[in-house]
């Protein structure tokens, strides 16, 4: 795979994420906990920029915002044989039956009218971006939870050449000393 603009290793991606997100903890404050788990040999791994970011920034708009609770937002990045298999959960007030099935049929109804736009819809745009470079296999699923909701991308491993070595940028979403 050439790397681009558009092309980005998970640990760059997750550098992103963490600023991210400690933005939302100056906005929410304690209404969530954050918790991020991924193996450190994916750290080289190829991913289309803005992937994982607008998972979880779905969490907080339909989980944090609408809970009265603190909720919970889990992120995973694993390997399962050669796929690449990047999950983010949240135990926030989940979907709604319609709203699930909205969100299903914009995600796997095929086709969709040339640009028409999924109404801002960043699982839908996930979803055609891991189509379009991988293949319809991959993508997005959801998996909706009694408590919250789980969405997770798969896609195939791959590593740009050459890029064997990383150095994490340091994770500031914990407690600081």
């Amino acid at each position: 795979m050439r790397r681009s603009n558009s092309i980005v290793t998970v640990g760059e991606e997750l550098w992103y994420l963490d600023r991210y997100v400690h933005l939302q903890q100056h906005r929410y404050g304690d209404r969530f906990v954050y918790r991020l788990q991924a193996e450190n040999e994916l750290m080289n791994a190829m991913i289309p920029k803005f992937t994982i970011q607008p998972l979880v920034e779905n969490a907080f708009i339909h989980a944090v915002e609408e809970s009265v609770d603190p909720v919970t937002i889990d992120v995973h990045v694993t390997r399962e044989n050669d796929l690449l298999v990047i999950t983010v959960s949240d135990d926030g007030p989940g979907l709604s039956p319609s709203r699930e099935r909205q969100l299903r049929r914009r995600l796997y109804e095929k086709p969709r009218p040339a640009g028409a736009p999924g109404n801002g819809l960043g699982l839908v745009s996930i979803h055609d971006r891991i189509q379009h470079l991988y293949g319809r296999k991959f993508g997005v699923s959801l998996q909706p939870k009694e408590r919250g909701l789980t969405v997770q991308v798969t896609m195939p491993l791959s590593y740009h050449p050459g890029e064997t070595s990383y150095k994490r940028p340091a994770l500031t979403t914990g407690s600081s000393p």
